[in-house]
């Protein structure tokens, strides 16, 4: 699905009949890891020029427990379960990649108070250290999975990180602030 994404943005950026000028990937959830996995084949060698940024919602870049657990113990695996189980090798090539820090990263995660995860995603997930420090910028919100999507302050947030994305011509911009 990487593959696919990361071929659908270079016909949009390159075929002058889309005039498409300016890309912003925003994703939620296990759309996160495909599309963090698309940016990264995208920017194999550097960012193109359309490509301005990259927003991410709750998206579990550690992996997902259960996932590894379903791997362990079902009798029918689905393939998607290998992908996102901790320590895979689809999360392994993710933190290899460069998109993160060729083009600005804005990462949202969500939390519900008294716990540690958002009710389906647990924050040392979304968190993962690897793609965490990459972000250009962190937003942390007191909403579920689903409800950061409704939720009036990450949404105020987002506009203002899209805002952002919109003014700056390059990465060289974030990385001097």
């Amino acid at each position: 699905m990487g593959s696919l994404l990361a071929d659908i943005l270079k016909v949009l950026g390159q075929d002058k009949n889309f005039h498409v000028n300016r890309v912003i990937v925003v994703a939620h959830s296990m759309g996160g890891l495909v599309s963090l996995a698309a940016l990264n084949e995208l920017c194999r060698s550097e960012a193109p020029s359309y490509l301005k940024g990259y927003i991410s919602f709750n998206s579990p870049y550690g992996g997902v427990e259960m996932a590894k657990k379903a791997v362990e113990q079902a009798p029918a695996v689905v393939a998607a379960w290998r992908d996102v189980a901790p320590g895979s090798s689809f999360l392994e090539r993710l933190y290899q990649g460069s998109a993160a820090q060729n083009i600005p990263f804005h990462l949202f995660f969500g939390y519900t108070t008294g716990d540690s995860s958002d009710g389906t995603i647990t924050l040392q997930s979304q968190l993962e250290q690897k793609i965490q420090f990459t972000a250009y910028k962190s937003y942390g919100f007191n909403a579920s999975h689903v409800g950061i999507l409704n939720d009036n302050q990450a949404r105020q947030t987002f506009y203002r990180a899209l805002d952002s994305l919109e003014r700056k011509k390059s990465i060289a911009q974030y990385q001097n602030k």
